[in-house]
């Protein structure tokens, strides 16, 4: 009983973890970026490059998603091998696409801080992809929290 009780709530803690860090966009990132001390000039131009691409990053993860479940459903099915090669094409292109552009993201972030903010940027990414798989790593047994749009991504949206 007690054991059980204890994987109830350690159940809990980890999806309320990770609805926490998901909450509103990427709260991760804004942590990040108040840890930086950035300046008025940086925070602004921060907001342009996150509003500027937004919409964009938002239709590259849907097209991502809805490729990814298309070919899911394809593979489930008796589709012939044919098509699924060329979903499968599809699908590494559309995920090519994303990573490219959050690529360029990231060198858009880059030319804004200073050396020093860049390796402190880069020190607590790491941080926080160390913490996010080990809490990973924690839910076994099938035991996840719902899964998001990200879950399949190593660096969050900049």
């Amino acid at each position: 009983m007690k054991k059980q009780l204890l994987t109830a709530f350690a159940l809990a803690f980890m999806i309320f973890s990770h609805a926490e860090a998901r909450r509103g966009g990427h709260g991760f990132h804004r942590q990040i970026f108040k840890q930086l001390n950035l300046s008025d000039e940086q925070k602004n131009k921060l907001k342009e490059i996150r509003s500027g691409q937004k919409e964009h990053m938002k239709a590259l993860r849907t097209n991502k998603r809805e490729l990814r479940e298309k070919f899911h459903e394809a593979i489930r099915s008796n589709k012939p091998e044919a098509e699924l090669r060329k979903l499968h094409g599809e699908l590494q292109a559309a995920r090519n696409t994303f990573h490219t552009a959050r690529f360029e993201r990231l060198l858009s972030i880059r030319k804004i801080l200073t050396p020093e903010q860049r390796i402190q940027f880069h020190e607590l990414r790491r941080h926080h992809k160390r913490q996010r798989r080990g809490m990973r790593r924690g839910m076994q047994h099938g035991m996840r929290p719902p899964q998001t749009e990200d879950d399949d991504e190593e660096m969050g949206d900049f």
